[in-house]
């Protein structure tokens, strides 16, 4: 029978001084306490953790406060040495998180797992202490208790129209900002699912224009002189989940009729003899109560006309005065309190120019 070569044998030894180590460093593994960890949350202890107090005798916790990022580590430092293990299975978080516990020296460390906490919530840390640490620590009381809320609540950061608006145009679509990504960017090219509930309730169509801003244009434009209460749900979320948790509402109001061109224009000059007045309107209105309200001073007779449903026109019946001021002013009714007022002023009369000496 042939002898195995020399290289074969140097092999086995090697794979079998291999397989030796790596047993003896499982035991070692399995021999090391196992620290508290909540379910499904996987992974090393992490970066060293900063907190003050920690080796001075104080206790210390860390975050604190309204505005702590989702994934900073709950940390509490007990200045001084301490049973780790019993300490450990007092943790509790509420609302439930997961994540890793850990002792980095005498702090005992919870990780959150990716991505982290929830979005603006309010967490309470609650740890359960033996009676001789509680009394060597200071603790103010037993369970030691305190909280947090982390920042990036999902909010409506502005609107446009903004909240209380008045005479906002018929045709002005209506935007809402939100501070963080509510829209998956997969939705930008497709008109977007109602995010919004309009009273009174209005036809359009709704988009976003990028994750965070959200637009709706009217069908067949707002109606005049109508307040709209417009209402974000509590339940619109951001792309992590997060959700507004109230419902955000606010008002406008769009303009009624109202007079937006006049012709001759204010303070104009030089106006013929029976140059006609007109005025336009941004809207349709009653004709007899636009024509009921229409003065002019020094009075003068005419007649009116209506090229379109929005443009009132008045031509005197004779010649205005030379040289003269005339003040106008018009209402969509004789009832409104939005007077519109301009004046012209007349040519003068023909008069022979003196000769001029050549």
């Amino acid at each position: 029978m042939s002898q195995p070569s020399r290289p074969s044998a140097v092999r086995r030894w090697a794979i079998a001084g291999l397989a030796a180590i790596l047993v003896a460093a499982g035991a070692a593994v399995i021999a090391l306490p196992q620290l508290g960890r909540t379910p499904g949350t996987p992974g090393s202890p992490g970066a060293p953790v900063d907190v003050p107090g920690d080796g001075d005798g104080n206790l210390a916790l860390r975050p604190t406060g309204d505005d702590a990022p989702i994934s900073s580590p709950i940390a509490i430092s007990f200045g001084r040495d301490v049973p780790h293990a019993a300490i450990a299975q007092g943790f509790s978080i509420t609302p439930a998180a997961e994540g890793q516990l850990s002792w980095q020296g005498n702090t005992l460390v919870f990780r959150p797992a990716y991505p982290g906490l929830a979005r603006g919530t309010a967490y309470q840390v609650s740890v359960r202490l033996p009676e001789d640490v509680a009394a060597a620590v200071g603790a103010p009381a037993n369970p030691l208790t305190y909280q947090f809320t982390t920042a990036g609540k999902l909010a409506v950061a502005s609107t446009s129209p903004e909240a209380d608006s008045t005479e906002v145009g018929f045709d002005v679509p209506l935007m809402v900002s939100f501070n963080r990504p509510v829209a998956p960017l997969t939705t930008l090219t497709s008109t977007a699912t109602p995010l919004l509930k309009l009273d009174p309730p209005v036809e359009g169509e709704g988009r976003w224009l990028n994750s965070t801003i959200y637009q709706f244009t009217p069908a067949s434009g707002w109606a005049p002189s109508t307040t709209y209460r417009v209402t974000v749900p509590r339940t619109v979320s951001d792309t992590l989940g997060g959700q507004l948790g109230e419902d955000a509402t606010w008002s406008f109001a769009t303009a009624g009729p109202a007079v937006t061109d006049t012709s001759p224009r204010d303070n104009a000059q030089y106006v013929g003899p029976q140059g006609e007045v007109r005025v336009t309107f941004n809207l349709p209105v009653d004709r007899a109560a636009a024509e009921a309200a229409f003065r002019l001073s020094p009075a003068a007779a005419g007649t009116f006309s209506w090229p379109d449903s929005r443009t009132m026109v008045f031509r005197p019946s004779a010649p205005y005065q030379p040289a003269t001021r005339y003040s106008a002013s018009v209402a969509v009714s004789p009832a409104s309190s939005k007077l519109t007022t301009w004046s012209f002023t007349t040519v003068g009369a023909p008069a022979v120019a003196k000769p001029r000496r050549i």
